[in-house]
């Protein structure tokens, strides 16, 4: 019988709390511009904080940015941040998300 903590980590889950953990995704995101100011690279950045609540993780609200406008977004908040780059990151997150299922259903894989 195998060690379960010994095994690979599962790219995606999701648990009955409402944690959704998809790894492909935020490797889809890592690819694209910051939504913020277009640079490389990025980091997915979750709307709805992780940190202590890790338990409430959902992937699917990750945007690309770049860790100096991600340390931005932290400092201002999201409104402000939203003023200053003439952008709505839900939208974006939205958007990319609708990226990844297009991709997705291009290469076969949905």
């Amino acid at each position: 019988m195998p060690n379960k903590h010994l095994s690979k980590p599962q790219r995606f889950y999701a648990s009955d709390t409402g944690k959704v953990v998809d790894e492909d995704y935020l490797d889809y995101i890592r690819k694209l511009p910051c939504v913020g100011c277009g640079r490389t690279p990025v980091d997915p950045d979750h709307l709805i904080a992780r940190g202590f609540e890790e338990g409430k993780r959902v992937d699917y609200y990750a945007i690309p940015m770049c860790r100096q406008c991600h340390s931005e977004r932290e400092q201002v908040g999201n409104v402000k941040f939203q003023i200053r780059h003439a952008v709505d990151l839900w939208r974006q997150c939205a958007e990319t998300l609708i990226g990844y299922l297009i991709e997705l259903k291009e290469k076969g894989l949905q």
